[in-house]
């Protein structure tokens, strides 16, 4: 044990970062989820199985990974299964409101605060896994329970702003499971999201008052902001026809792959025309309008920046994003947790951020045109030294990915 971290105490206090990544997958589709955390004292991080002498073997930056059979990284629990009464369910804070349980969903603990001991701040997240006229059952279970999971390790360096902060943790692995991991996980049958209130809205006055007004600001932190721009990369290939659906003045394109067809359709003039990686573009509602004003196979890859949570009809857009883009092309969705509060469907301010995941998912499943489906998230983030919240808030904004080739 005494040697065990001995390569790690060449970097001590050194200041550099621990990115966790987890490697998993589920019935619909596959998943990774990375986290930054502080790691200045690596040899006090503590790490399962042989991943720390792994770690303490590599070269800086390199990444090292270690797999676990079913059960053997999250244990399961049979008995974690229990069927509870309606009358159980508390209200939530001071709101007075009850939710009504859905089959699929996830709820915080405390909505049976006094059942099963069971506190009133546990906000833990449980799954309905079955619900019927008198009662419903919960899993209390961990989502990611039982799966196999591929842990990736590594040591990063860390940027010069004297103000980075990131998360302090000796057990990263819990604490990233903690933060909603997993919650993606979709029941073998479709998760209960869809209501008659799903896609109503705080303010359902017209769109096309409320985008008239140009705002040229930045919608998530730089570092997000990059990390969209390194998924999107890795999907761009020289002469592609690319659409930037619901595209404003910035594409979170890489600047430096210039032999591209970008075309912008979005609902402000002004913001698309000052948009410099777009090569035309299109003004257009889609909330009044979801068909696209292009012709069958015209693109070869479909990105839509932050901004799916404000579609009241995304099946139908999604319908026609797969018929606009070729067989073997890509969709791209991607969000992090800020958003125009009153124009986002009510589900999405219901849901946690991870099983927003899900919705995109359950979404991409039933257009039954669109294979190979992917979920990508980074939190933890430093933020950038000239962010106005560098120094304020823990860490950059997280980032969520959906990804998925059209198949028709």
């Amino acid at each position: 044990m005494k040697n065990r971290n001995s390569r790690s105490a060449k970097f001590e206090n050194t200041k550099q970062a621990l990115e966790l990544i987890l490697h998993w997958q589920s019935a619909f589709a596959s998943h990774t989820d990375r986290m930054l955390f502080a790691a200045n004292y690596p040899a006090r991080i503590n790490l399962p199985g042989d991943l720390h002498t792994c770690l303490d073997n590599a070269s800086f930056g390199e990444t090292v990974f270690a797999s676990f059979p079913s059960g053997s990284l999250i244990e399961y629990y049979p008995n974690q299964f229990i069927q509870l009464p309606y009358a159980c369910i508390q209200p939530i804070g001071n709101t007075g409101i009850r939710v009504e349980p859905r089959q699929g969903r996830f709820y915080p603990r405390c909505i049976i605060a006094g059942s099963l001991g069971i506190d009133h701040h546990d906000r833990q997240p449980m799954r309905i896994i079955d619900t019927n006229a008198s009662s419903f059952t919960v899993d209390l279970n961990h989502p990611l329970a039982n799966l196999a999971i591929e842990v990736g390790v590594r040591l990063m360096p860390l940027t010069d702003n004297p103000q980075t902060t990131l998360n302090e943790s000796t057990e990263p692995l819990n604490t990233a499971l903690a933060t909603g991991i997993g919650l993606q996980k979709m029941l073998d049958q479709s998760p209960d999201f869809y209501d008659q209130d799903m896609f109503t809205r705080q303010d359902s006055s017209n769109d096309a008052i409320f985008y008239r007004q140009k705002r040229m600001v930045h919608h998530i932190d730089q570092s997000a902001s990059d990390t969209i721009t390194q998924i999107y990369r890795r999907e761009l290939l020289p002469q592609m026809r690319v659409l930037d659906l619901m595209s404003s003045w910035q594409s979170h394109l890489p600047n430096d792959i210039t032999d591209l067809h970008i075309t912008g359709l979005g609902m402000n003039d002004s913001e698309l025309l000052a948009n410099p990686d777009l090569d035309d573009y299109v003004v257009h509602d889609l909330n009044q309008q979801p068909s696209l004003p292009f012709s069958n196979d015209f693109f070869d890859l479909t990105l839509c920046s932050l901004s799916i949570e404000y579609l009241v009809d995304p099946l139908s857009v999604l319908h026609e994003v797969i018929r606009v883009t070729r067989p073997g092309g890509k969709l791209l969705v991607s969000f992090s947790n800020r958003s125009f509060q009153s124009k986002a469907i009510t589900i999405w301010h219901e849901l946690h951020l991870f099983e927003r995941l899900g919705l995109v998912l359950d979404l991409m499943l039933r257009t039954r045109g669109l294979i190979d489906l992917t979920t990508e998230t980074l939190q933890g983030q430093p933020r950038a030294a000239n962010d106005i919240y560098s120094g304020k808030l823990m860490s950059g904004d997280p980032v969520f990915v959906v990804s998925a080739t059209v198949n028709r």
